[in-house]
């Protein structure tokens, strides 16, 4: 005889209460290490400010490439694209420099 496992919602909340409540304690260790900053000459920097300086550089030599090469001109939207390239690029470098996932 099988007997037939019904799985009623108050079953299926309860789960999912336990189980972020078993992730709770690691969710508030994660801020335990030390802050992205650097030193420069007495005063801290965080790492986020490099990146977007270094974003704005590398947005204004494409947005030279585009002018040389005329592909500014067959931009649909160019408000778009040279308000989204420092960010393109700010967040690629902080992801590639300084992200800890490896």
């Amino acid at each position: 005889m099988k007997q037939d496992v019904k799985y009623t919602r108050r079953n299926d909340t309860s789960r999912m209460f336990f189980g972020s409540a078993a992730m709770l304690p690691l969710t508030l260790m994660m801020g335990c290490e030390r802050a992205p900053e650097f030193n420069i000459v007495g005063s801290f920097f965080p790492d986020w400010l490099f990146c977007a300086a270094a974003g704005i550089v590398l947005a204004l030599i494409t947005h030279k490439i585009f002018q040389h090469t005329g592909l500014d001109r067959q931009l649909v939207w160019p408000v778009l694209v040279y308000l989204f390239l420092p960010i393109l690029f700010a967040c690629t470098l902080w992801l590639v420099f300084f992200s800890f996932i490896f």
